[in-house]
């Protein structure tokens, strides 16, 4: 085991460069235990085992040796010469490796002892350190790796061949093979002893004289529950309780079947334990239904939450896409809404908000708005329409992706945020309470002179959260055909945005939307966002001048399914998973899962179907100590639940992520 006060390695570092980089190492030994000197190399010695999905992913060691009472009077040079490290790993002294000079035990935290340089490397893979060490005598050699790109964990992250996580080791090197060109175990017949003898072509491996070459795993996690929906697309889910039984259903909004010769599409509700289906809702002929369900208690009378789902269909001729809510049962009809123009469309749903200060009655609103340009605001028990306002018509723009709702005037009751498609203004509405006509409280500039026109919201809605701690929320918009991010303030005289990543390597972000939260640990909140071609990013913004448009800061990416870039349709859904109080990123591309632990760069858990197309989101549950993640294939008609191994922690306000952008407001901020 890692003795208790290990040192960490301090490492800040440019990114590789074709040219000579620069880095400064602070290596301090806060143990008890003397180290000797020994060598710092930036070289690429160490490679995870091929069964792990960060296969090829290589790490940097720091190498030193001390005495040890099996080193004996043959052995005299085990107590750390630099010159015969280097030779033994085929390093160059100045070039790719560093001398570290003995570093004595640590009688206090106050007199740990610290060595800091500056090294200089042209050919770097990777700009992060790891060890092997020998720390005193009597005690074994150690090894303990950091992920690329970890600095605060001292094991290397390993799955097996599911992609569930192997537990983090720390490696214990009991001795070295002289007599294989290939890495092994350091359990075979032919590893010398501890104190290795002055040769070259000695290497290790993962596993131990303690382990053997089986790492000890932790328990998998059940075999994702499959539930295929013949003949149809699933689309959106929500998870709620429909039928007033103990538990939660899911709903699964289905895109077109075949029915009477029309595309006609389907409400599933499901029970959780995935093998019964409660009920249907199967709408007229020749009527589909595209984007996401919504849960929502629109009828207090009725004991249990209602599911509404949108119709999508022409705008003209009239009526248009109605908007359906019904009971559980699929069969009794809460309302039918006015028809309205493509209000059923991918990434697009029913919103719901007190956005009237209750003067309908306790209870939220539900808000529409359509591809047409349309937002409105529905009595929540009736679908009486009770503001509207045309986008087009006023800003001519079209709205393709849901709206948000949330305060921003200080206020009771909350504003309707929408995003345009057509010019790339943001726009804030506000619903009278004299019903009728809503007014634009603030909009945005567009994005014209950022991106061509109808490029900006595609498939995408609104993010609305605090990113720089200054207790006002900002609006963060991912902009379609372009890998651009950015963030409004409505405060600023300017209207323009106030933090902006126009370079954040996504190719583009169409089909998904931004969401918010504290996933870094820090607990500052990060904007997080997935390109169309798999890359995961972690934004933070830059302190910002007023009225300005600041560049601000790419934190880490990630690229989902740990390989080259893959198509991807998917908005990130944020819960805490991995047992600690920040927030894990559950996203996928067409064909991988991954639960990614931003706080750590590295994968928690991965689940593979080739045949699935994931989209376009997921939603999150816990039971107990369970967590249960619910996701669609878009193109094997199939629904699936994926339960997590139980994390260490009780169950908390943010574990559960129960519809698309975490709540019926779609702010997509925890």
């Amino acid at each position: 085991m890692i003795p208790v006060g290990l040192a960490l390695v301090l490492l800040h570092a440019a990114p590789a460069l074709a040219a000579p980089t620069t880095f400064t190492i602070t290596i301090t030994n806060t143990s008890n235990s003397p180290w000797s000197a020994g060598l710092v190399t930036l070289a690429p010695l160490i490679t995870i085992d091929a069964a792990s999905p960060r296969s090829g992913q290589t790490y940097a060691t720091y190498q030193f040796i001390d005495s040890d009472s099996t080193c004996t009077a043959t052995c005299a040079n085990c107590l750390g010469d630099p010159n015969r490290l280097a030779a033994q790993w085929g390093l160059t002294i100045g070039t790719n490796a560093w001398v570290v000079p003995a570093l004595p035990a640590a009688t206090s935290p106050l007199s740990a002892a610290t060595v800091t340089f500056t090294a200089t490397y042209s050919a770097l893979n990777t700009p992060k350190v790891s060890y092997i060490s020998r720390v005193s005598s009597g005690i074994d050699d150690m090894i303990a790796i950091h992920a690329v790109g970890v600095l605060n964990t001292l094991a290397v992250p390993l799955f097996n061949a599911s992609g569930t996580p192997i537990n983090p080791v720390a490696f214990e090197v009991a001795g070295y093979d002289v007599n294989t060109s290939v890495r092994n175990d350091a359990t075979a017949a032919s590893c010398s002893p501890a104190c290795q003898p002055a040769v070259n072509g000695c290497w290790t491996a993962s596993g131990n004289g303690t382990t053997g070459a089986a790492l000890p795993a932790q328990p998998a996690g059940s075999p994702a529950v499959k539930l295929t929906l013949a003949g149809y697309t699933p689309d959106g889910i929500a998870l709620g309780d429909v039928t007033g039984t103990a538990g939660n259903e899911i709903v699964v909004l289905c895109e077109g079947a075949q029915a009477s010769g029309a595309i006609t599409g389907a409400a599933y509700v499901i029970d959780r334990n995935m093998t019964t289906v409660d009920s249907i809702f199967i709408p007229t002929a020749g009527i589909d239904l595209l984007g996401f369900p919504m849960i929502e208690n629109i009828d207090v009378a009725a004991g249990q939450s209602e599911y509404l789902v949108n119709n999508f269909v022409a705008g003209v001729p009239l009526p248009g896409g109605s908007s359906y809510a019904r009971r559980g049962n699929s069969t009794t009809s809460a309302w039918t809404s006015t028809g309205y123009g493509y209000g059923g469309f991918w990434n697009m749903g029913p919103s719901a908000g007190d956005v009237r200060n209750n003067i309908n009655g306790a209870g939220d609103e539900v808000v529409i708005a359509d591809y047409d340009g349309d937002v409105m605001v529905l009595q929540r028990d009736t679908a009486a329409p009770v503001n509207t306002y045309d986008t087009f018509t006023s800003l001519t723009e079209h709205i393709y992706g849901h709206v948000a709702l949330a305060d921003f005037d200080g206020v009771a009751g909350s504003e309707i945020v929408a995003y345009g498609a057509n010019t790339g203004k943001v726009m804030i509405l506000k619903a009278t309470a004299a019903g009728g006509a809503m007014t634009a409280y603030w909009q945005s500039i567009g994005l014209a002179a950022k991106l061509p026109a109808g490029q900006a919201a595609i498939a995408s809605g609104p993010a609305v959260g605090d990113i720089d701690g200054d207790g006002f929320p900002e609006i963060v918009v991912a902009a379609g055909n372009t890998g651009a991010v950015y963030a409004y303030d409505p405060r600023l005289a300017s209207h323009d945005c106030k933090y902006k990543w126009t370079a954040t390597g996504g190719v583009d972000y169409s089909y998904t939307s931004p969401v918010i939260g504290d996933v870094m640990g820090d607990t500052k909140r990060e904007v997080v966002v997935l390109s169309s071609d798999g890359l995961l990013s972690i934004l933070q913004p830059k302190p910002a001048i007023v009225g300005t448009c600041v560049e601000s800061t790419v934190a880490e990416s990630y690229r989902v399914g740990g390989g080259a870039a893959a198509s991807s349709w998917f908005t990130p859904a944020l819960a805490q998973l991995t047992g600690s109080a920040k927030l894990d990123v559950v996203v996928a591309n067409y064909t991988t899962l991954d639960v990614f632990d931003a706080s750590l760069n590295a994968l928690a858990f991965r689940y593979v179907d080739n045949t699935a197309t994931f989209f376009p989101s997921a939603v999150i549950e816990r039971v107990g100590n369970a967590a249960s993640i619910y996701v669609s294939g878009w193109s094997n008609s199939t629904v699936y639940r994926i339960d997590l191994p139980a994390p260490a922690v009780a169950p908390g306000a943010m574990d559960f992520w129960p519809t698309f952008m975490g709540g019926n407001a779609r702010t997509g901020a925890r």
